[in-house]
């Protein structure tokens, strides 16, 4: 059995004025207005959520993987 190559070459992660910029453009398309006081939080949310992102594109999964319906531990 030969190994496959799993290296996957993944996007960096966003810079904190990507996530300044992305967090204005969703809220003014929502309608959503964030306060000042919030936008610290609402950007490490955003880094966290980015990262378990990266996580789940880094396994090569194959095509014919399926999420389980039901969780069973």
């Amino acid at each position: 059995m030969s190994e496959q190559d799993t290296s996957r070459t993944l996007p960096a992660p966003p810079t904190d004025q990507d996530l300044v910029r992305l967090i204005e453009a969703c809220s003014t398309v929502n309608g959503i207005a964030i306060e000042p006081g919030w936008q610290d939080q609402v950007q490490a949310h955003l880094k966290v959520a980015f990262a378990m992102a990266a996580l789940v594109e880094r396994e090569d999964l194959p095509d014919q993987a399926e999420p389980l319906p039901v969780f069973a531990p």
